[in-house]
């Protein structure tokens, strides 16, 4: 399916490219980096079918751009997650973007359960994808393409820091040299998004539903351990989700002085080959853990955007 309606940029279409690193999928246990960049055609754009065929107008990869007479060298057309995130954060609003980038982070999800019971799982193994993402006018996300061993060619200079850093962040989830404790939640960019379950966000960070596009502790940070979180009650616990069939918990802002209000709302299903749909608050709830030991987190993890 066409996305014609994009949402747009200084009236330029563009897409995302964000990163999964998947280290299990039996069971399910799925990373995914703060950041990632935004690839914008360099011509503005035009839904008129006369210009149907011009590829710098409605195709925003970096091979095709990179022809256009007016290309920028210096930005490469891109510009990352973050900066994006800010952008539409002072254009819409938090609570719109946080929701935007909350079904994008349910959407890479979405898309592993659909194909978790048919991966040959090797514990030996990992994958890092990398996930094309359009955004149309109505904040919708729609899912353009997995790609497995995505592409990590540099055109700029921050788009090889970006990739560089992604990488490193990448060998130490893997950690092959056993420098990890085996429960961090945050490593590096990376964040933990499933573990067999679905993973709460901290308490300090409870105003965001994902982690996608905030901001890094710098890399030289120490390592930090999290304070162990209370136990949910019980009828809560009841009804935290479990399996890929549940809905992922979602914090919710209070709107007033006070505690903060959570409330239950079912997701609709998405088209475009995964788009999210249409989607609610969700109820913050306590996620089983298979011990009892702290999960802590190494360099990366820092609140706010």
């Amino acid at each position: 399916r066409y996305i014609s309606n994009p949402y747009l940029i200084g009236g330029k279409k563009f897409d995302m490219r964000i990163y999964c690193l998947v280290t299990s999928f039996s069971p399910l246990q799925a990373w995914m980096h703060r950041s990632g960049f935004s690839r914008f055609s360099h011509s503005r754009y035009s839904s008129d079918p006369a210009e149907i065929s011009n590829n710098f107008l409605h195709l925003t990869n970096v091979a095709i751009q990179k022809t256009a007479e007016n290309y920028d060298a210096v930005s490469g057309g891109k510009w990352d997650v973050r900066s994006l995130k800010l952008y539409m954060i002072s254009q819409f609003g938090r609570e719109m973007v946080d929701e935007t980038f909350w079904r994008i982070q349910m959407l890479v999800l979405r898309s592993l359960f659909a194909v978790q019971q048919v991966m040959i799982n090797d514990k030996h193994c990992f994958e890092l994808y990398g996930y094309d993402i359009m955004i149309d006018e109505t904040l919708k996300p729609w899912l353009i393409e997995v790609n497995a061993s995505p592409s990590l060619t540099a055109n700029t200079k921050e788009d090889y820091s970006l990739k560089s850093d992604m990488l490193n962040d990448v060998f130490d989830v893997v950690d092959v040299e056993g420098k990890l404790q085996g429960d961090e939640e945050h490593v590096g960019g990376f964040d933990l998004i499933y573990d067999n379950g679905y993973v709460e966000m901290d308490p300090q960070d409870a105003c965001w539903s994902s982690y996608l596009g905030t901001a890094m502790a710098p890399r030289s940070a120490s390592a930090k351990t999290r304070e162990p979180r209370a136990q949910a009650p019980s009828s809560s616990a009841a009804g935290a989700p479990t399996s890929p069939n549940s809905e992922q918990p979602r914090a919710q802002a209070a709107s007033s002085s006070s505690a903060r209000k959570v409330a239950a709302a079912q997701a609709g299903s998405g088209g475009g080959g995964g788009g999210s749909g249409e989607a609610g608050p969700r109820r913050q709830g306590a996620r089983p853990h298979s011990s009892s030991k702290k999960r802590g987190s190494r360099p990366g993890a820092a609140s706010g955007v």
